[in-house]
């Protein structure tokens, strides 16, 4: 296993995380391989999950969060393909401790090398929030390689609702209670007040353990320890990158035909903004909101995501 600790608070921390991975990979509901394959942005880890022959599905993870993550996917997906589900390098899972930048092609660059280290030529690709950019940003970037895509929740198609009080001070590491102001970040984002949702037991747990032992100024691109004034100047052009959507004429290039959901609830942004953008900027897009759910569609409604999600890659209703 690749030593990723040197981006957590502790080695204590680190362990915690790397005890739930694998804990939760475990009680995945399919059998399941880990494998390494090596991208310019550093050695990536993958769970692969289901029968070789079938079709491939390559899944993206959310930030800070990891391939065990989908574990209310895997069962109805691997009926149908081979699923490849990949932990971002520099990301809470167990790929290479590499950050790639927000502010360039490197998100996508690793995904075309990951592709290509598994020998997929094309493929369908299925993201969920920073996974769902990822998605998006690789479709725009070598629109040969998707096949079709499909949108959980994604970042990238509306401007963020900022969280003041709670998603900057975590970033940037502004005064010392984060774990305080990440509890506000996740109760603001998956339970919104006036939902009426409660939040996943052990997602809540995976990400409150990131929240807690994880350095997330890293995801922003300085080291959140100890940053000079160069680091706020990063960290706030990263930031402004990843809270704005992507422009039409970038979403234009999207060749693949696309599924996008999105939560009746979802607090990150305006869910509307989201399906409006889409449907004028995407050429080949079906657009749905979710009812009954928020950010954590695939965990709030998988009974009503995951057949969709299956009827869309099959024949694209």
């Amino acid at each position: 296993m690749i030593d990723g600790s040197r981006l957590y608070k502790t080695l204590a921390g680190y362990q915690a995380v790397m005890a739930w991975y694998d804990e939760t990979t475990a009680a995945l509901p399919v059998p399941h391989e880990a494998r390494y394959i090596d991208t310019r942005h550093g050695k990536t880890h993958l769970l692969v999950m289901g029968d070789p022959v079938k079709p491939p599905l390559i899944m993206i993870q959310g930030f800070g969060a990891s391939a065990p993550l989908w574990k209310k996917q895997v069962a109805d997906f691997a009926r149908e393909y081979c699923l490849y589900a990949l932990d971002i390098p520099g990301h809470p899972g167990k790929s290479e401790a590499r950050v790639p930048s927000l502010l360039d092609d490197s998100y996508a660059e690793w995904l075309i090398d990951a592709l290509d280290a598994l020998a997929i030529p094309r493929a369908p690709v299925c993201g969920v929030c920073l996974g769902g950019w990822v998605a998006m940003r690789s479709a725009s970037y070598a629109p040969e390689r998707v096949e079709k895509l499909v949108l959980l929740s994604p970042v990238g198609l509306a401007q963020f609702k900022v969280f003041v009080r709670s998603g900057v001070p975590l970033i940037l590491n502004f005064g010392k209670e984060r774990d305080e102001a990440g509890r506000r970040l996740l109760k603001m984002a998956f339970t919104p007040p006036g939902s009426g949702l409660s939040f996943d037991r052990d997602v809540a747990r995976a990400l409150m353990l990131v929240i807690k032992h994880y350095n997330i100024a890293a995801l922003a691109g300085f080291d959140g320890a100890r940053p000079a004034l160069r680091d706020y100047g990063i960290a706030l052009r990263t930031l402004l990158r990843f809270v704005r959507a992507e422009p039409d004429h970038a979403l234009a290039q999207i060749q693949a035909p696309t599924l996008l959901l999105v939560g009746e609830y979802e607090a990150i942004y305006n869910p509307h903004a989201a399906l409006k953008k889409a449907l004028r900027a995407i050429p080949d897009v079906r657009a749905e909101i979710v009812p009954g759910t928020g950010h954590a569609t695939i965990y709030d409604r998988p009974d009503y995501v995951n057949p969709r999600v299956l009827a869309f890659l099959r024949d694209g209703a």
